[in-house]
């Protein structure tokens, strides 16, 4: 770890609850931060499409905040910073994340987390300060229980993948029950209480 990693993790987890933080750098030398919050257990089932965009929202807020000051922070030294929205087309959230050492994709092609297995909602920033980003071996934790398969209402997923046409109708409508199944994570229990999106 360095300086500046200590600085932003102090920001985000200590001061604004951010659930998970890494540090990755693409293969064109591009440095980030992703950080992920976790997305609670039944979320879009118990809560129609308005009370969970507001729900998204404290989310989304909570990312915010946390980043703005990180940009401040950084750009106190002079170097810049750049946010990736956690709802952009244009990156690849989950392939930074996976990029940074949080997890390898399960079936459904979303990120496993050691605690919170795939409940988080990613988002990122760029900088070109000298932040230590991961270096090894990405950590497997799916063991292709098929958990994710059986659940799924579009029958969109299998052992090869994920059909996107055959997802895309679900995923509108904020279809979450892959991510709810999925058994992975030493602290489920966390996900399935969380009712405050703005604290611990």
């Amino acid at each position: 770890m360095n300086m500046y990693n200590d600085y932003i993790i102090k920001i985000l987890v200590e001061e604004h609850s951010i659930d998970v933080v890494s540090f990755g750098e693409k293969s064109d030398g591009t440095k980030y931060v992703i950080a992920g919050v976790i997305l609670p257990k039944g979320l879009r089932d118990t809560q129609n499409l308005v009370d969970v965009s507001g729900s998204y929202f404290q989310l989304f807020n909570k990312l915010r905040k946390g980043f703005a000051q990180s940009f401040s922070l950084l750009e106190r030294y002079n170097y810049r910073c750049q946010g990736v929205s956690p709802i952009s087309v244009k990156e690849d959230l989950r392939g930074l994340a996976r990029i940074a050492g949080i997890g390898e994709r399960g079936l459904n092609r979303s990120i496993l987390h050691k605690d919170y297995g795939c409940n988080l909602l990613f988002s990122a920033f760029y900088t070109n300060a000298p932040i230590k980003p991961f270096r090894g071996k990405v950590p497997d934790y799916c063991f292709k229980c098929g958990a994710c398969i059986e659940v799924c209402p579009g029958k969109a997923i299998s052992q090869r993948g994920v059909s996107i046409p055959r997802c895309t109708p679900y995923s509108l409508r904020a279809c979450q029950k892959c991510l709810d199944i999925c058994p992975v994570g030493n602290k489920k229990e966390d996900i399935y209480e969380r009712k405050n999106f703005d604290n611990r």
